[in-house]
């Protein structure tokens, strides 16, 4: 069953979110960097599921800045869920749908 792009981005945003949760868990000197990139997660979850209509809020946005210049060295894979997490929050902002490889790479 294919899923509709608001599902596509919520789950993006999930996957990203729980990665982030269990590096909040190893309590080390980024624990900042992470509840940073967490609370930016929520944002979107909470956009994604109707909880609130703020685009403005995602010019805020610092996801993808993080993924290339704290993380992609250290940690290809999660650098990866953050690059998608603000793939899908720069196509929202821009009121312009996911690729079509996006899809296929996320369902």
């Amino acid at each position: 069953m294919r899923m509709d792009q608001n599902q596509i981005k919520l789950d993006v945003c999930m996957k990203a979110l729980q990665a982030t949760e269990a590096k909040l868990k190893s309590r080390n000197a980024l624990c900042g960097m992470y509840e940073s990139v967490k609370n930016q997660l929520v944002f979107l979850i909470d956009y994604f599921d109707g909880n609130h209509t703020d685009l403005n809020r995602f010019k805020e946005l610092s996801l993808g800045t993080i993924a290339v210049r704290e993380v992609e060295d250290s940690d290809p894979e999660y650098a990866h869920l953050l690059k998608c997490a603000y793939y899908v929050a720069y196509q929202t902002m821009n009121r312009k749908r996911l690729s079509a490889e996006f899809i296929n790479e996320n369902t």
